[in-house]
């Protein structure tokens, strides 16, 4: 096996077999180590086996409960902004995004997020069907009616240590395309909190007007950071580009 050549690579290495490896020491504790199996080759292969399954059993189990969420945002929105055109389901696909942004000043998108760090114009929203909405299509878009761009996905704003200080990633591809303020991710968010983070920014957003979109995103991550301090995963993730 080739070793890995960049952090990034060996990050993604440790993502790919943590969950295996877990499970390799919680097998060997309970029944014991097993003569054939203390090869690091094959013990490695085995991690990465059984990561790849545990991770297709989060999928199967846990898909349905992440889609209701991203739904329940779409329903939060549209009861509260009027004549919102809401893309849900087999609705939301790439065609449809692309036809709709010319007319829309604010958009939302609750979904997957896939930063590409290799090609970070490949990084992208993922809707319905086979095609995503990678960052190349945003960035070609000129959109002179767009405000507001929030981007509830992970990794929206994601860079690597190769390209640290540029810029690109999806929430840049909406600024470029005409969004003076755009929200966006930082890194992979948690699923449970992100809804409820929403909530909260809409809430102090559309009580103050779209201007002050920075301040409700400080105002909101402050009170979360005041309620869990010891926990920056939950709420630093997200940040406000754009004046």
């Amino acid at each position: 096996m080739q070793a890995p050549s960049t952090v990034v690579q060996l990050a993604l290495l440790v993502l790919l077999v943590l969950p295996g490896i877990t499970y390799q020491f919680v097998r060997e504790r309970r029944r014991g180590p097993v003569p054939g199996e203390r090869d690091l080759g094959e013990r490695v292969l085995r991690a990465i086996v059984a990561s790849i399954a545990l991770d297709a059993a989060y999928a199967i189990v846990a898909g349905p409960a992440l889609v209701r969420l991203a739904k329940a945002e779409a329903e939060f929105l549209a009861a509260r902004v009027a004549g919102a055109t809401v893309l849900t389901g087999r609705d939301a696909t790439r065609e449809a995004v692309l036809d709709a942004l010319p007319s829309a000043g604010w958009v939302h998108f609750a979904c997957h997020g896939y930063s590409d760090p290799a090609n970070p114009s490949d990084s992208h929203l993922v809707l319905h069907g086979q095609a995503p909405l990678r960052v190349v299509d945003v960035s070609r878009l000129r959109l002179s009616g767009a405000q507001f761009a929030y981007l509830s996905a992970c990794d929206t704003a994601r860079t690597t240590e190769t390209l640290s200080d540029e810029a690109i990633h999806p929430a840049a591809a909406f600024q470029i395309a005409g969004f003076a303020q755009v929200v966006g991710t930082l890194w992979r968010v948690d699923d449970a909190v992100a809804p409820s983070l929403t909530q909260q920014i809409y809430t102090d957003l559309l009580s103050s007007g779209a201007d002050t979109a920075a301040a409700a995103v400080h105002r909101t991550i402050r009170a979360l950071r005041d309620r869990y301090p010891n926990l920056p995963s939950l709420w630093a993730a997200h940040v406000h580009f754009g004046a």
